[in-house]
């Protein structure tokens, strides 16, 4: 089995789904897992997905997609100036299409929502991370496609940062993941192959 996990510099940076690839071989050896593929490129917003689909996802022949994006589209200098339901709309219609392609080669799409940038829940790219996070789960719905909700599994472990913790909780610099934010997606990843929590919890 190819499992293929799209995305941006997150994905690329690949923290987290070297730790499901260790936790495969640890726990599931016999899950017969040919290789987890990294498509995620910094910067790429979810026209991106589209465009790299072809190059990145399509020659390695997966039977899961897995598709986390969004931080890029709620960056996007421009955002603040155009109407935020022609962004979300423009959003959609790029899963829609990426959900369409990831079919058409006979893979199983999964979501996985856009996390944090910066780890100040009300900055206003956060804010903005939100509409984009609830349109994913909402698509999520509408296409049948399974949703893990990342996102909220941030801001709850934020909501819960002992007060004298300094400096980032879960990322190095407020968006790309330390340690624990990539154990963090390493569970929701788990989860997306069929993991349980008590697999998940014998982890070192």
């Amino acid at each position: 089995m190819v499992v293929a996990v799209m995305g941006d510099s997150i994905t690329q940076f690949g923290g987290y789904i070297w730790n499901v690839d260790a936790a495969i071989r640890r726990l599931r050896s016999s899950l017969l897992m040919d290789k987890i593929v990294i498509a995620g490129r910094a910067g790429f917003k979810s026209s991106d997905l589209v465009e790299s689909f072809p190059r990145l996802v399509e020659p390695h022949r997966p039977s899961i997609v897995v598709v986390m994006i969004g931080l890029n589209n709620a960056d996007d200098r421009a955002s603040e100036r155009i109407n935020r339901t022609k962004l979300v709309d423009a959003f959609e219609d790029d899963l829609r299409r990426v959900v369409d392609l990831i079919r058409g080669i006979g893979a199983t799409p999964v979501f996985m929502t856009p996390t944090i940038w910066g780890e100040d829940p009300m900055t206003p790219t956060n804010i903005r991370i939100q509409f984009f996070s609830d349109a994913m789960k909402e698509l999520g719905v509408e296409l049948n496609v399974g949703v893990i909700d990342v996102r909220s599994m941030f801001l709850r472990a934020i909501s819960a940062k002992p007060p004298d913790h300094r400096g980032n909780l879960l990322t190095t610099d407020g968006t790309h993941m330390n340690d624990a934010g990539n154990a963090l997606l390493s569970v929701a990843l788990m989860r997306v192959l069929g993991f349980t929590d008590d697999e998940i919890r014998s982890l070192p």
